[in-house]
């Protein structure tokens, strides 16, 4: 074999070999990132029921059970009218009761001479939910809505990294007279 023969066989296999290098980068499958897949779950409050309604004197009493989330709740003592159509807040009191727990709330206050009866109320103040992230790590903003009024209550900002779920946890003492919700929407991803 003479060298131009050499030399031509050496640059024919570095020339295919460049070119199966080449060719094997190109048709490599290119890595996408996955967009973020929120989903809102395990939504829950504290769930308080008022018991039987006690007067002795200038004292109003009921017990109050939390068949809901362990958190804090908000009992009131209103004074009303005959009808009940006209009831006033004269008092209030936060007590923390854990999931199933119960306990007497006792206000003492003195009945307005217009108010023929008493009622006492309580709600939640916490709202929790989990928020589940099965897509890439996003920035998003979670907003505790009342769907009644569809006005936005409380909002915080969260990252939520790749294949996490989150906690998110609200606290307020807006009065719900209906439905609410914890929605989100990603700020960044």
């Amino acid at each position: 074999m003479n060298q131009e023969t050499t030399n031509r066989r050496t640059w024919l296999l570095t020339g295919v070999t460049a070119a199966v290098g080449v060719a094997g980068c190109l048709g490599s499958p290119i890595e996408t990132v996955a967009s973020p897949n929120i989903a809102v779950s395990d939504v829950a409050q504290p769930e308080p029921i008022v018991g039987e309604l006690n007067r002795s004197g200038t004292e109003y009493a009921a017990t109050v059970e939390n068949t809901g989330l362990g958190g804090d709740i908000l009992a009131e003592l209103y004074f009303a009218d005959r009808e009940g159509a006209n009831a006033v807040l004269e008092d209030s009191q936060q007590l923390q009761l854990d999931a199933d727990e119960h306990s007497v709330v006792t206000f003492v206050a003195d009945r307005p001479d217009w108010a023929e009866g008493f009622l006492i109320e309580a709600y939640g103040t916490r709202y929790v939910a989990n928020i589940q992230n099965t897509g890439s790590t996003a920035v998003v903003n979670a907003k505790l809505v009342d769907v009644a009024e569809e006005t936005v209550v409380e909002e915080a900002e969260l990252t939520i990294p790749a294949e996490t779920t989150e906690q998110i946890e609200f606290t307020t003492t807006h009065r719900f007279d209906g439905e609410y919700e914890i929605r989100t929407s990603l700020i960044d991803w």
